[in-house]
């Protein structure tokens, strides 16, 4: 799930149930339209909205939000990253093992940093562009370790240079990265988020809050507080959730994790339900001004 500019709501999904291909949902006025090809590996608005990042079967391509404009760009591609600031690089996972960048129109290639193929990068810029978090395999260890989840975090120069751990321990599988404006870091551990800064000194840690992202304007982080989405002040307090459901029909979390729309006024999340013994999501919009929360089409 992305929310690119223009309040312009992006899915990844499966149709209709989570054993069929998935496929990139674009919102439109009266529902979502479906675009492009299948979709295996995720999802990545530009920043300027006016193109949309997706991992097809081993290969990463660019297309318009109105289905036209289809364009490959690179072949073996097992995840699609983040765009730079500027909308003129993208992040990608490889199949050989590696996190590589490349230009928009897929001319220039820069391979970055060894992360491990078994596992998301969740690649992330700082905001200024210059530098890249990850998740990957420490150099020299023994892949079977990070095959078994003992990974670390890094970051790394845009040119692949000044490549450097922050965390302190190896961990598990992040569920996602952010890098806010103010340029700190917020990743997990088993028990808790922890915000730090680019060179790993930890600056608050957040017990039973997961898979966080920071707001646009780096004040508040939005993630899962006891299964639901909920929001909490980045210098302090704790976690408020966005809405709350029904324990006896709702099954848990979604299959994405909760997002902020370009302004930071409203989430967007989705919840499990079960129907004829199939696990299927239904996805949801909250104004944080006023609480109203409403189904999505």
């Amino acid at each position: 799930m992305a929310w690119a500019p223009g309040a312009q709501l992006l899915l990844d999904a499966s149709t209709p149930a989570w054993a069929d291909p998935g496929r990139l949902f674009v919102g439109r006025r009266n529902g979502f339209a479906v675009v492009g090809p299948e979709v295996n590996a995720g999802i990545a608005p530009a920043p300027g909205g006016e193109l949309i990042a997706i991992a097809a079967p081993l290969s990463l391509y660019t297309i318009r939000p109105d289905g036209r404009g289809l364009r490959r760009l690179a072949r073996n591609v097992t995840q699609v990253g983040a765009w730079s600031p500027d909308g003129r690089r993208l992040l990608f996972d490889s199949g050989d093992g590696y996190l590589y960048v490349i230009s928009r129109d897929g001319r220039r290639r820069r391979r970055l940093a060894l992360i491990n193929s078994n596992f998301e990068s969740h690649a992330v810029w700082s905001p200024d562009g210059r530098s890249v978090a990850f998740q990957g395999c420490r150099p020299g260890r023994d892949p079977d370790l990070c095959d078994a989840g003992r990974l670390d975090l890094f970051v790394v120069g845009a040119d692949g240079r000044r490549l450097r751990r922050i965390t302190p321990r190896s961990g598990g599988d992040q569920c996602r990265l952010s890098w806010a404006p103010a340029s700190r870091i917020v990743y997990g551990t088993a028990a808790a988020t922890v915000i730090a800064t680019p060179t790993g000194r930890t600056l608050r840690s957040i017990p039973g809050f997961s898979c966080a992202t920071w707001s646009p304007d780096g004040t508040r982080l939005l993630g899962f507080s006891h299964r639901l989405p909920a929001i909490v002040r980045a210098d302090r307090g704790s976690a408020r959730p966005v809405a709350r459901f029904d324990a006896r029909t709702v099954m848990g979390e979604g299959p994405a994790a909760p997002v902020w729309s370009p302004d930071g006024t409203q989430v967007a999340f989705s919840r499990v339900y079960g129907r004829n013994g199939l696990p299927l999501s239904r996805e949801y919009v909250a104004v944080l001004r006023t609480g109203r929360v409403r189904r999505l089409p």
